[in-house]
């Protein structure tokens, strides 16, 4: 992916399956948010809440690694 573009990130409505939108995010901590989603179809209309969450390091670590930030 090229500097300066962003993948939009979605998941599927837990209810009807359809596509949502995030609407919303909330900062958690150094390695997490909180999204909120809105189901597309405007019949189901479900919203929710969503972790997004880092959880493991590749193989090449960064210059800036934090050694109080542990991911496996």
């Amino acid at each position: 992916m090229s500097e300066g573009h962003y993948m939009r990130l979605s998941i599927r409505c837990p209810h009807c399956g359809s596509k949502t939108v995030a609407e919303d995010h909330k900062h958690i901590d150094r390695t997490a948010d909180m999204i909120t989603f809105r189901c597309k179809n405007h019949m189901c209309g479900h919203v929710f809440n969503a972790r997004l969450e880092a959880v493991r390091t590749p193989v090449s670590y960064t210059h800036l690694t934090l050694p109080t930030i542990l991911l496996v």
